[in-house]
């Protein structure tokens, strides 16, 4: 076999590999983007480095129902600045004080302007769903 012939192999096969592996990509549902993009998001922020360094682990909380399926817990143990992620389900404000990164399923479910009094005395990074509630978090 000569070299020529090898490398149009290896084109052909890593083409047709590529193929195979679109489909997959298809597949993914809304709320295992948003999961995604959340692990993402949260390796990027620039966390404070007396908040990095005092936290045992990275808290990821949720208020209200799980809209994202199951997917939150699946980033349980995954790492954020060097700490593994821990998926809390909280049911109130107060209850997600230690949180890093707050996902709020049902911001309806806040008064006025009770997450921004709040945020106005804790370091959280809120996320909302929808836009309708885009004054609420991000």
């Amino acid at each position: 076999m000569r070299k020529h012939d090898f490398n149009a192999w290896s084109r052909l096969l890593f083409l047709g590999f590529t193929l195979l592996a679109l489909p997959t990509y298809a597949d993914l549902k809304p709320h295992q983007v948003k999961a995604a993009y959340l692990y993402q998001i949260s390796k990027f922020v620039f966390w404070p480095e007396e908040l990095r360094q005092s936290a045992s682990a990275f808290h990821l909380c949720q208020l209200g129902p799980d809209n994202y399926d199951g997917m939150l817990q699946k980033m349980q143990g995954r790492m954020v600045f060097k700490k593994p992620i821990e998926v809390r389900q909280v049911s109130s404000l107060k209850a997600a004080e230690n949180c890093h990164l707050l996902v709020i399923s049902d911001p309806a479910r806040l008064e006025g302007t009770e997450l921004s009094d709040w945020l106005n005395s804790h370091s959280v990074l809120t996320v909302v769903d929808g836009n309708e509630h885009v004054s609420k978090g991000m």
